[in-house]
C-alpha cells in the first residue's frame, strides 16, 4: 500500500494587486479570463477567500459542454477546507452569453448553500457570468445575492416535500 503526501500547490495565473472581492463587479473582473481556454463550454469554480474577502486562490471544479456542468460538491468544498477559508465565492459561465439562472443553476446553488453552512463556510455568493450583448438587463451577469436568491428558504423547501408526500397518498372516494 502507498502512502501519498497531500498538499495545496499554488501557482500565479495573474500577477496584479490585491482584490478585495466586495462587490460582484469586482469578482467579474477578478474572473476575466478564467473561461477562455473553451468559452463554448460551460466552467465551474471556487474562489475561497480569506474573511476580508480576499482572494487565496480560485479553483476550476468541472468543466462541462455548452449547455451544463456537473457539479462535484465534495471536490468543491475540497479545495475550500484545504485552503482554510472561511468564506467562499462560486461562479460559473453561460456561453450563450444570457447570465439568467436556470432551474439547475438554482437548484445547486441551493444544495451549496445548505452544504457551506453545514461546515460553517460562509458562502458569499454565486455568480453566473455571460455577456452584457446577450443579457436582457445589459449587465452580463447574474448575482444570486444581489438578487436575494442566495438565502435559503427552508420554509419553501419543507412546502414542496410536503406537496410531493401529498401527491403519493392515494386518495379515498366514498362511492
Amino acid at each position: 500500500m502507498n502512502i501519498y503526501d497531500m498538499r495545496i500547490q499554488y501557482t500565479v495565473v495573474k500577477a496584479g494587486e490585491n482584490v478585495r472581492l466586495n462587490t460582484s463587479e469586482r469578482l467579474v473582473s477578478y474572473m476575466l479570463g478564467a473561461f477562455d481556454d473553451d468559452p463554448t463550454c460551460e466552467w465551474f469554480c471556487v474562489i475561497p477567500t480569506d474573511q476580508k474577502l480576499n482572494p487565496v486562490g480560485r479553483m476550476i471544479i468541472n468543466k462541462g459542454n455548452a449547455i451544463s456542468t456537473q457539479v462535484n460538491v465534495a471536490g468543491l468544498f475540497k479545495a475550500v477546507i484545504l485552503a482554510s477559508a472561511p468564506a467562499m465565492f462560486i461562479v460559473h459561465n453561460h456561453p450563450s452569453g444570457d447570465p439568467a439562472p436556470s432551474k439547475a443553476d438554482r437548484l445547486v446553488t441551493g444544495d451549496l448553500v445548505r452544504a457551506a453552512r453545514l461546515l460553517q463556510i460562509r458562502l458569499v455568493d454565486h455568480v453566473v457570468i455571460g455577456t452584457p450583448e446577450a443579457d436582457p438587463k445589459g449587465v452580463g451577469y447574474y448575482s444570486f445575492q444581489e438578487n436575494d436568491d442566495l438565502i435559503y428558504d427552508q420554509s419553501r423547501h419543507l412546502k414542496r416535500s410536503i406537496e410531493r408526500k401529498v401527491k403519493r397518498i392515494p386518495l379515498i372516494t366514498k362511492p
